[in-house]
This record gives C-alpha cells, structure tokens and sequence, in this order.
C-alpha cells in the first residue's frame, strides 16, 4: 500500500479504494495471511492516533474499514472469533472495501 493515497490530501478515494484492495487481497493469500502481517498491518492503521492527520476526514465508509483495520485485524489468525465478529477479517475488510463506491 502506498501510504502517501492515506496521507496525501485531498485524497484520491480511487486510488485509496484500490491501495486497500491490494493490501488486503495480499492478507488473503496464503503467504500472506500470517500472525506478523496481520498485526503489522493493525498496528500500522492503530497507530493513526498520533498522527496530525486522521482518518475522520475521509467518507464515512472509509474511515470505518481503516479504524476496523486498526483494531481487530490483529486477531485474525490467534483469535479469528473476535475478529470476524467485528468484522475485521481479511476477507471481511475486503468485502466491504469492495463495496464502496467511488
């Protein structure tokens, strides 16, 4: 994922929808739906809270997938329960990307 479609403003919502797609078709893949990717990909999203820039000026459908992405990815493969039950599985997060219309 290029990180400068999240920072850069004002947002390319094409290419933002497309950079997440392609992270998250990967997290779907065999090689790469693994613990570490998982949690470095939450963690990654997590982490927004100290950035200056947010995710809350993004559209709506947007920002909820990034904040989900932040914070019940990591539980994907240790505790793939929580995850799915807030929504935040790979396949999940990938569906509802998909879905949004740009």
């Amino acid at each position: 994922m290029n990180s400068a479609n999240i920072i850069d403003r004002p947002v390319n919502l094409f290419d933002l929808k497309e950079s997440l797609i392609a992270l998250l078709t990967f997290l779907n893949t065999k090689e790469g739906r693994t613990n570490d990717n998982c949690r470095a990909v939450d963690l990654f999203f997590c982490l927004q809270d100290d950035w200056d820039l947010g995710y809350k000026d993004l559209p709506e459908p947007f920002s909820e997938i990034i904040i989900d992405m932040g914070g019940a990815l990591h539980d994907t493969i240790n505790t793939p329960d929580i995850a799915k039950m807030l929504d935040s599985t790979p396949e999940q997060l990938l569906d509802r990307v998909r879905k949004i219309e740009v």
